[in-house]
């Protein structure tokens, strides 16, 4: 896998571990070169996870559940330690679950429940790509646990969605002279 552990304490700001947020048809393998680096500077956790349905991971089911939390806070599914490569797969469909879908927002409330299930209250949150969205909604969503962002190359859309193409604007015109 590529997870970090490594260290176990918390900054000064209280971070204490980095979640790592892969792009469009990545895996937590994108980050095996990043995950040393980022323990040896950062001090603290670095965990990188195959978000749904990208890498080792499950492919949730239509309307199913794809982590179950358990009375204690945990989550049944979701590996404790940091290279699980599952994103966490609990299958059931429990109502006190996460009811996944294919979106920044139901991505982001299974990475805050991976970092319940890891014990983890503070954490900086690190998205390329298409993870970016998922970190952002995650930290919009619970700023107090994810108040630091970082995003690489972000596939981001402020404003309105961006108009489909047209056949105009698909064809390229060239003159000959």
């Amino acid at each position: 896998g590529g997870g970090g552990g490594g260290a176990s304490g918390a900054t000064a700001t209280g971070i204490e571990a980095v979640v790592c947020l892969h792009g469009a048809n990545g895996s937590e393998f994108s980050f095996r070169s990043l995950l040393p680096t980022l323990v040896a500077g950062a001090g603290v956790r670095c965990i990188a996870f195959d978000r749904p349905p990208y890498g080792l991971s499950s492919r949730p089911t239509a309307g199913g559940t794809n982590i179950t939390k358990t009375s204690g806070g945990g989550a049944v599914g979701a590996s404790n330690d940091e290279s699980s490569g599952s994103g966490g797969n609990g299958g059931g469909g429990s109502s006190g679950g996460v009811n996944f879908v294919y979106t920044p927002a139901g991505q982001a409330e299974l990475t805050l429940a991976l970092m319940d299930a890891l014990g983890i209250h503070r954490a900086a949150l690190l998205g390329h790509s298409a993870g970016a969205p998922v970190a952002l909604d995650a930290a919009l969503v619970s700023p107090e646990r994810c108040p630091v962002l970082i995003m690489v190359a972000p596939a981001v859309f402020v404003g309105d969605k961006p108009a489909p193409p047209t056949a105009s604007s698909s064809s390229t015109s060239s003159s000959s002279s």
